[in-house]
């Protein structure tokens, strides 16, 4: 299915292109009356309860992890720090968005450290010296400035040789495509406008009864404002409210409808199958350009990064059949073209692509 003529079909990683259910769902929401409820009314705890129990039962979270939601994933890096991290937290830094977790932590004022490495490499984590004192370790599962993925295997080997620091993994970028391990990490948060196809504007953060213990016992030492936690950000506020489905503060009921309606019929390992296709077209696609993630094994299936030379060429030719590149992000705009790779982006879409490039 080649895009149509009066629509741009858009491959940016984020936000997603949004597959015809969701503008439709879009479309019935608005029309409902839904949206001038009140968030404290039935109506608007029913559709949370949707949300929140379908992400539970198709991803396959533990029952006794908490889910909440966050205004995005950046506001929920800084959430979990300031209720978990009373001094130091330990980051792994291999891209933009791992940058922004290890710049959150410092500017929040912790005495954050990092193991740095280069962009295009695998992550040297069996190297890393993190500090005994350390409380919480993060982890940025798919680098979406560089199409690196940590494999499941090492995240479960950290877990194994980290058993007493909490860690934190970010997974705006692969949450919904694949499973995860759920229990090798004690918060995993993200945002919807990516593999979950809705718009901008709502995170999460899943947080295991250890976490939720940990800061439970941090702000009885310490004391909230000491921890400087807004109270509608604080874990007991929030789990609080979450029992009936609620949020502390008027949250984007659109997107949480939106949700609900995507959990509905989600099913993940029907995705993943398609994405690893997808994925393969592309990374084998007769075209003058190469994976910047060289290990296989360390490279992303949903934000395909690809080395070429003059973006902008490559970018131009796609808008001429009314498609949209990802470009390349920070420092490697001037060399590389990003593809997301989501579920709302079909394998027709990225046929119709590849037909398109190699044209080029």
């Amino acid at each position: 299915m080649h895009a149509s003529s009066t629509e741009m079909l858009t491959f940016n990683p984020g936000p997603s292109q949004l597959s015809p259910k969701i503008r439709r769902a879009i479309c019935e929401i608005a029309a409902s009356g839904f949206l001038s409820l009140s968030h404290r009314s039935q109506a608007f705890m029913e559709v949370s309860k949707q949300a929140i129990e379908g992400l539970r039962e198709k991803m396959g979270l533990p029952t006794d992890y908490h889910i909440f939601y966050q205004p995005s994933a950046t506001v929920a890096m800084d959430t979990l720090l300031r209720n978990l991290v009373v001094k130091s937290s330990f980051h792994f830094v291999h891209g933009s968005f791992s940058e922004l977790f290890f710049q959150t932590a410092t500017g929040i004022g912790l005495e954050a450290c990092a193991c740095k490495s280069a962009l295009d490499l695998a992550v040297p984590w069996e190297n890393a010296s993190i500090p005994q004192q350390v409380e919480l370790i993060a982890v940025t599962h798919n680098e979406t400035s560089t199409g690196l993925m940590w494999p499941q295997t090492c995240l479960q080997r950290l877990r194994q040789q980290n058993p007493d620091p909490l860690i934190a993994i970010d997974v705006t970028s692969s949450f919904g495509a694949m499973r995860m391990p759920w229990l090798v990490a004690d918060l995993w948060l993200g945002s919807v406008q990516k593999c979950l196809g809705l718009p901008s504007g709502l995170g999460f953060l899943i947080v295991s009864p250890r976490a939720v213990a940990k800061a439970a016992e941090i702000q009885h030492k310490k004391g909230a404002m000491a921890m400087g936690i807004a109270p509608w950000q604080r874990f007991d506020q929030l789990a609080e409210k979450m029992r009936l489905y609620q949020t502390p503060e008027t949250p984007n009921m659109l997107n949480i409808a939106l949700l609900a309606a995507q959990m509905a019929d989600w099913d993940v390992d029907k995705h993943a199958a398609q994405m690893e296709l997808k994925a393969q077209l592309l990374y084998a696609a007769a075209l003058p350009w190469k994976a910047f993630i060289a290990d296989t094994a360390w490279r992303s299936p949903t934000v395909v990064n690809m080395a070429v030379d003059d973006p902008l060429v490559w970018q131009q030719k796609a808008l001429l059949s009314h498609m949209i590149l990802g470009k390349g992000h920070g420092k490697l705009k001037e060399s590389c073209l990003r593809i997301a790779n989501f579920p709302s982006i079909s394998l027709e879409h990225i046929q119709a692509l590849l037909a398109c490039l190699q044209s080029y």
